[in-house]
């Protein structure tokens, strides 16, 4: 996920760049939408990202 929120997104342009990004790796497995957000889940729970106003970001470790 982090590959791909390089800026701040919303959950749909992070999903949307992951697939292109999937493929463009040669990745063809195909990802559902579920599992998507349950890793997004996760990574808000571990602090790696959070959304706020409709926005994901990257969450700054300093």
């Amino acid at each position: 996920m982090s590959i791909v929120l390089t800026e701040p997104m919303t959950v749909s342009q992070v999903w949307t760049e992951l697939k292109r990004w999937r493929l463009q790796n040669g990745n063809h497995r195909q990802i559902t939408f579920g599992w998507f957000v349950l890793a997004l889940d996760v990574l808000n729970m571990l602090d790696v990202v959070r959304l706020e106003n409709g926005l994901l970001y990257k969450t700054v470790r300093i």
